[in-house]
């Protein structure tokens, strides 16, 4: 279970569970729940889950979105307002289990740290383009 403390968003908590498939598939299950234990939505991948994060724009000029992590590589966007799938994102070449994320400058860039220790920001485009994110390979050094 994750906390968000934000004054700008009424959301509290996401919940991650791990669901049993099949015989081996397994997934994930994202709860969102209010501050006021109201439940937003919840969506459910045969994929399982590894990271989560949450943009956190004011309410009333963008939607805010949940960045979910997976354990193929992508990163899967959902709307806040009912977890609709927005888009995925990702890189062919960086297919790795995603550890963490975090939403930076203003939410335009999300950086991903894969299970590699290989970090990746993407760069969010202007709004009316309709242009999906860049990718940047971020290289640490040593």
């Amino acid at each position: 279970m994750l906390h968000f403390s934000d004054s700008y968003n009424p959301v509290k908590t996401a919940m991650i569970r791990n669901v049993g498939r099949k015989l081996c598939c397994y997934g994930s299950r994202v709860k969102l729940i209010t501050v006021n234990g109201e439940r937003v939505g919840e969506f459910e991948t045969d994929i399982t889950v590894t990271s989560i994060a949450m943009t956190s724009l004011p309410e009333g000029i963008a939607v805010n979105c949940l960045a979910l992590g997976m354990q193929n590589g992508i990163v899967r966007l959902l709307n806040m307002w009912n977890l609709a799938p927005v888009r995925d994102i990702f890189d062919c070449s960086q297919l790795e289990p995603v550890v963490s994320m975090q939403f930076v400058a203003k939410c335009t860039r999300l950086f991903v740290c894969l299970a590699s220790g290989r970090i990746l920001c993407w760069q969010g485009e202007d709004a009316p383009s309709k242009k999906p994110p860049s990718l940047k390979i971020v290289r640490a050094s040593s």
